[in-house]
């Protein structure tokens, strides 16, 4: 349900520039928003250095997303909020944001997102159709005295281990697997950094917990 109360809004901004996608979500037409601001740093993020500087002032708002996703219904079958990352914004402003989104545009909602903020996952799991969560590094299996394995967790995902950060990402797992919806996916890109073991550990476990999942290609930033 909808929450009530004073709502504290940390406004969210979105590239000016959005992208017209045809494989993001298989077989559909989307249009993707890519919004500022991200928690980690992983390894070849393509648009670390765009989207996560000061926020430009041909930046866009909500109000200049929605009028262009209005223009797209009936031609784009999905509308996609990628960053960055997202859901780094308040909760309850992205909330009412999807809301307004599914009043004028009556296709799939998508939400791409690290995994790093499950209660939000939780909080708009009615409004979204499917959640895109990026699975770096089989986190699952790591502990902090592992020097390897740590190592790796930060350099591919450019920040410290912690346990409270893999407890989290472990819930936004679980949160895809008892939703079992059609359009969540669970994706891993294959770094030249992540071991083979490691990329075969996540395509299993993924399996094992009904998440479906794929392998992106690497592709050298510019």
């Amino acid at each position: 349900m909808k929450m009530e109360g004073k709502r504290k809004a940390q406004k969210i901004r979105f590239s000016k520039d959005s992208l017209t996608t045809y494989t993001d979500v298989k077989g559909k037409s989307s249009l993707m928003f890519f919004s500022y601001g991200c928690n980690l740093h992983c390894y070849g993020c393509h648009v670390y250095n765009d989207l996560n500087k000061e926020v430009p002032d041909n930046s866009i708002g909500t109000e200049e997303v929605l009028k262009e996703i209005g223009q797209a219904e009936g031609l784009a079958e999905a509308v996609i909020f990628s960053g960055g990352e997202f859901l780094i914004y308040s909760a309850e402003e992205i909330e009412d944001f999807l809301i307004e989104v599914k009043k004028i545009f009556s296709g799939l909602i998508i939400v791409n997102t690290n995994g790093t903020y499950p209660a939000k996952m939780k909080q708009i799991s009615y409004l979204v159709d499917g959640f895109y969560m990026d699975i770096k590094t089989p986190f699952w299996g790591m502990r902090s005295y592992s020097y390897l394995e740590t190592s790796l967790f930060r350099g591919i995902y450019g920040v410290d281990y912690s346990e409270e950060l893999v407890a989290r990402m472990s819930e936004s797992m679980l949160i895809l697997a008892h939703r079992g919806k059609e359009y969540d996916r669970t994706r891993t890109v294959d770094y030249p950094i992540l071991p083979q073991l490691e990329l075969e550990d996540i395509i299993v476990t993924t399996e094992n917990i009904g998440i479906p999942h794929d392998v992106n290609d690497y592709v050298e930033s510019l």
